[in-house]
């Protein structure tokens, strides 16, 4: 199994890592801290599973999230400190 992670703070994207590594030891994990980066690893690296933060440094994880239902149906987590997701975001 092959999980991305999406996430520009790297001390969470450690700490899922590691729980991966102790809950999952056989999962191949692959970070990124960028929306951009993350879209060519799902192009290029077929993960089974995106776990996705959406508050990225270079694109909003919204777009990034529909950048990739635009060719994939990967299972994908949301991760975010936001209390409010826009509601426009949510219809499209």
């Amino acid at each position: 199994m092959k999980i991305l992670i999406i996430e520009d703070d790297k001390e969470i994207a450690e700490c899922i890592q590691l729980a991966f590594r102790v809950g999952w030891p056989f999962a191949q994990i692959i970070t990124t801290n960028s929306g951009q980066k993350g879209l060519k690893h799902v192009e290029e690296d077929s993960p089974d599973a995106i776990l996705l933060d959406l508050g990225l440094p270079d694109i909003d994880g919204i777009d990034v999230l529909k950048q990739i239902r635009s060719f994939s149906n990967i299972p994908i987590v949301i991760m975010t400190v936001r209390t409010e997701v826009d509601p426009i975001s949510r219809t499209e």
